[in-house]
């Protein structure tokens, strides 16, 4: 047998086999637990992951058909713009530049083409009035008459003054014009009708308040032309008369 010296070290170890076996049973449950934990945290969030992409492709596709509507809507308002009878010009009279013009803008007030039209192509006279330091200042809702030269006749052309309301586009401003030539000159024939027409109510006038008089002088003059007394002389001058 061995001394006894030589049985305290086992019989310390002996012991503490239990309490360390305890500690890595706890440990080892521990770690099973966080991972669980860590599992189900992985699978939350791979979960919301999932459902925050099913989102984000939704709204990517309503903000898509959303664009591709205010594509649709912005085409169908250029088609509408070009193919109005009326001229629709937007400038900004701060800044001196023409922002946009449809067509029928660009032909009435005599504007380029085939290149984005500038400032100094407006007719002088739009741009005076609408210069608030040069001229006239321009009302909301005002309409002014302006000529033109085409092809050797004078052309008038009706522009209105409308402000944008938008505080980032409160220095621009909409014209509106229109054609008026036709309009203008039926006016001048309608001025010129009634002009004779209160001429000839004057000449009716003038012509029966002559009359009148003539007929009774005739009537007298005619009395006088049968009475036996007067002489060879007197009758010429009532013949005469």
């Amino acid at each position: 047998m061995l001394p006894s010296s030589h049985l305290s070290p086992m019989n310390s170890i002996v012991p503490n086999t239990p309490i360390a076996e305890g500690h890595l049973t706890d440990a080892f449950s521990n770690f099973i637990a966080a991972a669980d934990r860590l599992e189900r945290s992985h699978w939350q969030l791979s979960s919301q992951v999932t459902e925050l992409r099913a989102q984000l492709e939704q709204r990517n596709r309503a903000l898509a058909s959303s664009m591709a509507e205010n594509e649709q809507m912005r085409t169908a308002l250029q088609q509408i713009l070009d193919s109005l009878p009326c001229g629709v010009v937007v400038v900004d009279p701060i800044h001196e530049r023409i922002v946009w013009s449809n067509p029928e803008g660009r032909r009435l007030l005599d504007l380029s083409i085939d290149k984005p039209p500038v400032w100094s192509s407006l007719s002088t006279a739009i741009r005076t009035m609408l210069h608030p330091d040069r001229g006239e200042t321009w009302k909301q809702g005002d309409e002014h008459d302006f000529y033109f030269e085409d092809q050797g006749k004078e052309r008038c052309v009706t522009v209105g003054y409308s402000a944008m309301g938008e505080r980032a586009a409160k220095s621009r401003v909409v014209l509106t014009c229109r054609d008026t030539t036709a309009f203008k000159g039926a006016e001048r024939q309608r001025e010129e009708s009634r002009n004779l027409v209160a001429l000839a109510e004057m000449a009716t006038v003038l012509a029966h308040e002559v009359r009148n008089p003539l007929g009774s002088l005739e009537l007298l003059a005619g009395l006088l032309a049968g009475d036996s007394a007067l002489s060879d002389d007197s009758k010429q001058c009532v013949e005469h008369l």
